[in-house]
């Protein structure tokens, strides 16, 4: 979603001039860049994996949006041997960003797979392969899950299905399973709270606050209208964080530490509001960047609770009572024989990798880009060393922001040209500006007309629009919603 700061550059320039930012934030809502591929980018049709062949079926299946769009799809799971039945197995379904496709998800099979579970990935409707022109940032999409886990339920082949989403199919998942309590288990990786305050911190991010969020505010009010023309659903639809205290199955929300896309505090209250078991997970790293071994194996030990057997009432709990456990120091006898069974352990799997290569028999096998599997279950205290250093690192840079910030003259502070984004806190709260109902807004007086003016020509309006608007408005917000509508 990196293109939605175009929109910024369209704020920034008055916008030949605001037309051209109104375009450009309504291509960033409904349509991002596509991403293209073929089909010899989707992996391997038939390999070993852990002992057991496995093979890729590439399937299309009709959206259950009203205009039954084509689904292209790719559902790896085992080969069955001759004259056998099918094994009936869990089934993880990926779910990729406004911007990606179903090749995203090719980086978590063996993640998958090692949680003895089949993936299943897709092209959402108006992304990669599939049919459609714009996407829904997860209104629409949910439809088109909704259509590939009654395909999945009805094969007779799979025992249950989980979740993994990322970004816009994060808050996918989230919008899907408030309908669906069925679902094993979700990982929600960086899903948003709600568009408008999401397209609020971008804007005020890229620019230092030279565009307020209530402009963006006030442009998505306005662009309203032709989203919902176009693509047929409401901006004010897309607001996860109302579901969330409705929605039971267990889950995992992530975030990247410098995620500057989607901010941490969007997972954070996520989980929060969440009412079913829930866990969040932190990691260092981007919006984009790739993902630790750390966190996927947590990933797999999640799934194979989950998917496999009834749900637990308790899925953390066997790791709470080991931790607790190890507080007593173990004597020199257990520590020596926990090191020789772990030194055993890897030893084992890295033989079983050597002997198990991910791909097919042909020469190209070896450059299928999927990441070696993540390592053995690292130990609860080192878990707990390494969660505590990045929580202090974190705490320390947000210190130092802040000082810095208090550091700068008033003048500089005040400026409409450069004025660096308030501080955030890690639970969510957006510093210097009140919420209401989700959406960001500027908690400072309100200007005379004249600095009304002042600001509309500095925006690049001319001085007939902001004459014949500020005879219909008293305030900046309306008369740029004037002339927006009315240009």
């Amino acid at each position: 979603m990196n293109h939605v700061s175009r929109l910024v550059e369209g704020g920034k320039t008055a916008v030949g001039s605001f037309q051209e930012g109104y375009d450009m934030l309504v291509e960033a809502i409904i349509r991002p860049p596509r991403n293209r591929y073929d089909d010899t980018q989707l992996g391997p049709r038939r390999f070993m994996f852990a002992g057991r062949i496995y093979h890729r079926q590439d399937l299309e299946i009709a959206s259950q949006r009203p205009e039954r769009l084509l689904l292209k799809c790719s559902h790896f799971k085992p080969e069955p041997k001759a004259d056998a039945r099918p094994l009936r197995r869990p089934c993880v379904v990926f779910l990729h960003g406004n911007a990606g496709c179903r090749t995203e998800g090719l980086c978590v099979i063996k993640t998958v797979l090692a949680a003895s579970a089949d993936l299943f990935l897709f092209d959402f409707g108006g992304s990669g392969q599939s049919q459609g022109e714009y996407v829904s940032l997860g209104h629409w999409e949910k439809e088109d899950l909704a259509a590939v886990v009654n395909h999945l339920r009805s094969s007779d082949t799979v025992t249950s299905i989980g979740l993994w989403g990322r970004s816009m199919g994060a808050v996918t998942a989230l919008l899907y399973a408030v309908r669906d309590s069925s679902i094993a288990g979700m990982v929600l990786d960086s899903p948003f709270t709600d568009l408008r305050t999401l397209a609020g911190e971008l804007c005020e991010k890229e620019t230092f606050g030279a565009v307020p969020a209530w402009l963006v505010d006030a442009a998505l009010s306005v662009i309203k209208v032709s989203i919902q023309q176009r693509a047929g659903f409401d901006v004010d639809d897309l607001c996860p964080i109302n579901g969330a205290s409705s929605t039971t199955c267990p889950a995992i929300f992530s975030a990247a530490d410098e995620d500057d896309f989607i901010y941490p505090h969007h997972s954070r209250s996520l989980e929060d509001e969440y009412s079913g078991q829930s866990r969040f997970v932190s990691f260092e790293g981007d919006h984009n960047s790739e993902r630790p071994p750390e966190f996927l194996d947590e990933v797999r030990i999640f799934f194979m609770r989950t998917l496999h057997g009834s749900r637990p009432d308790d899925i953390w709990k066997a790791e709470r009572d080991k931790a607790a456990a190890q507080i007593t120091a173990p004597s020199d006898a257990d520590e020596s024989l926990r090191e020789s069974q772990n030194a055993e352990s890897a030893k084992r799997h890295m033989e079983l990798l050597k002997h198990s290569p991910f791909g097919d028999d042909s020469a190209s096998a070896g450059s299928f880009p999927i990441p070696e599997p993540p390592p053995d279950p690292a130990e609860a205290d080192k878990r707990a060393a390494e969660e505590a250093k990045r929580a202090a690192a974190r705490r320390e840079r947000q210190v130092r922001d802040l000082a810095r910030r208090q550091d700068e003259p008033r003048s500089a502070e005040n400026s409409p040209q450069r004025r660096a984004p308030p501080p955030r806190s890690p639970a969510g709260a957006n510093g210097g500006y009140s919420n209401r109902g989700g959406i960001a807004a500027p908690s400072q007086a309100a200007p005379s007309k004249a600095d009304i003016k002042q600001q509309l020509i500095a925006l690049g309006f001319t001085s007939s629009q902001v004459e014949k608007a500020m005879l219909r408005s008293s305030t900046l917000e309306g008369c740029v919603e004037w002339i927006l509508t009315e240009s």
